[in-house]
């Protein structure tokens, strides 16, 4: 880094001071008290009788502008280098040989540090071909540890889907529903009609592939409770309301999906860092699974019991490279690895 000096045409600038200092702490890991301490005042002032005390609140501030500036500068990289179709069934033997002979091409072999795949057999298979390969040369970090990382978002729709299902009726009821009052055009007024005074979004349907748009569609859904009962009684073909206990069932689910919602949202975050991210967000999901499994409704404990398997199978003990961007991460160190795995 290259820094301004503070004394610039006879005059002394003390905000520039002040930036050195917070560059000083970070780079040292001073802690913020550091800048409180009488020596370091007196020898200040000593050779720069202009200078001002700095509190560690203020130190802490200036911090963060730093981080904010520096922040700016950062680029996250990412390159797609090529796309390899593999015909069906795609084996892991095949597909270990199609990313290896890729590796070699581009000179890289020796280079790789992890490979992030979902959870399918076939993808185990081909990490376990390509471990054996590339470790023959010891070039794999931590002894190849870190080498095998599973996506953690697609962990999280598993164990959406194992949620999902345990309400799929109730979810085809929601879809018969909105499907029922989008045609013909009559349905549609007389929809609109009832509902004039709910909020002017319309009710939509999923898309079957993305959990995450069911979850929209309920979540809107349940804004319209009220809705679909009142077109009973106007429509009798209409007959595919869900009851209110289905209902119930409904807003108790979408309270569990939010937290999975807001975290693979967090997770799969394209423009900027986010290995450092995975563990606080895996903690909350934990944490609400173990609040839910001890849940009186026994709908809830049992459907978050089957969840709580699946966590336990991939994040049961510690992860390593959740642990090391964590440890990375100055704002957490050690205290969240200590907490998550006391």
């Amino acid at each position: 880094m290259q820094y301004a000096l503070a004394l610039s045409d006879a005059k002394f600038d003390m905000n520039k001071m002040r930036e050195l200092a917070a560059n000083w702490v970070l780079m040292h890991e001073h802690p913020f008290k550091v800048v409180e301490n009488e020596g370091f005042n007196m020898m200040q002032r000593c050779g720069m009788p202009l200078w001002e005390k700095i509190t560690r609140t203020a130190l802490k501030q200036d911090c963060v502008i730093v981080y904010e500036i520096q922040k700016k500068k950062l680029k996250l990289h990412k390159r797609v280098l090529n796309f390899i179709h593999i015909p069906a069934p795609r084996p892991g033997v095949e597909i270990a040989a199609a990313i290896y002979k890729c590796l070699i091409e581009w000179g890289i072999e020796n280079k790789v540090f992890s490979i992030s795949v979902d959870n399918a057999s076939s993808n185990d298979t081909a990490i376990k071909i390509l471990k054996e390969n590339l470790g023959r040369n010891k070039k794999l970090m931590c002894g190849g540890r870190l080498f095998h990382v599973r996506c953690a978002a697609h962990i999280l729709n598993l164990m959406v889907q194992d949620e999902l299902s345990q309400i799929k009726p109730i979810i085809q009821d929601i879809c018969d529903c909105i499907l029922y009052v989008k045609q013909p055009e009559i349905r549609v007024i007389m929809f609109l009609e009832i509902v004039q005074m709910l909020p002017k979004q319309k009710p939509i349907l999923d898309c079957k592939t993305r959990w995450n748009s069911t979850y929209e569609m309920l979540v809107l859904a349940i804004q319209y409770r009220d809705v679909f009962p009142m077109l009973v009684q106007l429509d009798n073909n209409f007959t595919c309301a869900p009851i209110d206990k289905d209902w119930e069932k409904l807003e108790k689910v979408c309270e569990i999906l939010e937290a999975f919602n807001s975290v693979t949202n967090v997770i799969s975050g394209s423009e900027y860092p986010t290995s450092n991210l995975f563990l606080q967000e895996i903690v909350d999901i934990k944490e609400l699974l173990d609040e839910k499994c001890s849940d009186d409704d026994d709908f809830i404990w049992l459907m978050m019991g089957k969840m709580k398997e699946k966590f336990d199978k991939y994040w049961g003990e510690c992860n390593f490279v959740m642990a090391i961007a964590t440890v990375l991460d100055p704002r957490m160190k050690m205290r969240l690895l200590q907490f998550a795995y006391p």
